[in-house]
């Protein structure tokens, strides 16, 4: 069985988004969808109770552009903003010398796309889990139709049998369960986040919060809660 999930790529995402990312083996980040401010797609998860969420600047030139359209902001000067913020939150942390390098180094990269900026942080945040997850964006594959049909064309180019997503989408009709199911793709909810205080804790805190707290053991934490 493989498994895919579609989600809202998203900004320094939090722990409960690699929860469940540990439990598909595709993901889609669906930049394709029109761009809303304040989204997670701009605001990162908290990196500190006490702390505001870091934002990312856009050009607002066409209300209607999709997030994979969005440029930055070039008269910002976040990068060093974000990453003064950043060290200042995590350099006295266990693994403040492991993590802080890489995340230089991708801040200072001279991306001027939303969406391949967003993908790239995700990506190396799952290779940092030692997460195997194959990384998409929808903008980059055919993403017209039905929420239906998009996941059953996705899931048959990807050759997944079973796609995985919030049980809000389920209970209020958001994806019709019963026709995917017609086209042989299984769709069920996500195993609900645990209760186990290391995680809670954790749950809507920035990823690097963990990572910063458990380093490479983070993603094997993860993946053993979720096996039990």
């Amino acid at each position: 069985m493989k498994i895919l999930s579609a989600v809202m790529p998203a900004y320094w995402p939090s722990l409960q988004f690699f929860w469940q990312a540990a439990q598909c083996q595709t993901i889609i980040l669906t930049d394709h969808f029109q761009y809303t401010k304040r989204s997670c797609s701009t605001s990162s998860a908290l990196l500190h109770p006490a702390q505001p969420a870091l934002r990312l600047p856009v050009r607002h030139l066409d209300p209607a552009a999709s997030i994979a359209e969005k440029q930055f902001d070039p008269n910002s000067l976040w990068r060093k903003k974000h990453l003064q913020t950043i060290h200042h939150l995590f350099h006295n942390t266990p693994y403040a010398y492991y993590y802080l390098p890489a995340i230089e180094e991708l801040l200072s990269a001279e991306e001027n796309s939303l969406s391949d900026f967003l993908y790239a942080t995700t990506k190396q945040i799952l290779n940092w889990l030692h997460f195997e997850n194959e990384l998409n964006q929808s903008s980059k594959l055919p993403h017209s139709g039905s929420h239906e049909s998009l996941l059953q064309n996705w899931c048959d180019h990807f050759r997944c049998d079973t796609c995985l997503t919030e049980t809000i989408h389920l209970d209020k009709g958001m994806i019709n369960q019963k026709a995917l199911e017609k086209t042989g793709i299984r769709c069920r909810s996500f195993t609900p986040f645990p209760e186990y205080h290391i995680l809670q804790s954790n749950r809507n805190l920035s990823i690097l919060n963990f990572l910063m707290d458990y380093g490479p053991e983070a993603g094997y934490l993860i993946r053993q809660y979720l096996s039990s």
